[in-house]
């Protein structure tokens, strides 16, 4: 989702540019910051994303929308204590753990519809839970970072490295 992102590496580039309002600035591969627009708010699709909001209801948006059926959409007008963010979970998930091997046709295939290769890929991913909120300072104009949640360059290099590893990337670059 385009709401993640990589942090740029130098923290002295964007974090003074920002109020942390709870928790820490993200250290490692499996920290990430939570960064609010100016007045504090987030939009509603990050909330689904984070599980804030139920994200059946947002599938079931999007697939009424693709049908062309009217859409009723009730403003979230709730406020969320800071603290309810810290500790939201994902799993990152290295794509090239969705292909599996077709012996039939000596190559790797996208499997990423099957069931149980999701749920392989979910176990075998990697823990990323947001450890701080922060909001532009209010003197600030021009700010480093976007809306959404922010990883370090660790997690980029663990997803790399997990790639680099896996059996459908050796072929491709054996190839």
């Amino acid at each position: 989702s385009s709401d993640f992102y990589q942090l740029p590496a130098a923290s002295d580039l964007y974090s003074d540019q920002y109020n942390l309002e709870t928790g820490h600035w993200p250290a490692n591969a499996n920290e990430a910051i939570l960064v609010l627009n100016n007045d504090g708010s987030i939009n509603d699709t990050l909330l689904y994303e984070l599980g804030i909001k139920d994200y059946r209801e947002y599938e079931q948006i999007q697939q009424d929308q693709e049908n062309n059926k009217a859409v009723s959409i009730t403003e979230d007008d709730n406020i969320y204590s800071y603290d309810k963010f810290i500790g939201c979970s994902f799993k990152v998930i290295s794509p090239s753990d969705l292909y599996q091997y077709n012996a039939e046709n000596n190559v790797y295939v996208d499997n990423s519809s099957d069931e149980e290769t999701l749920k392989n890929a979910v176990n075998n991913g990697i823990d990323l839970t947001i450890v701080g909120v922060a909001v532009p300072k209010s003197d600030v104009k021009v700010t480093s970072l976007s809306t959404g949640v922010g990883y370090t360059s660790d997690l980029t290099q663990e997803v790399i490295k997990r790639a680099s590893q896996s059996e459908a990337v050796k072929a491709q670059l054996a190839n």
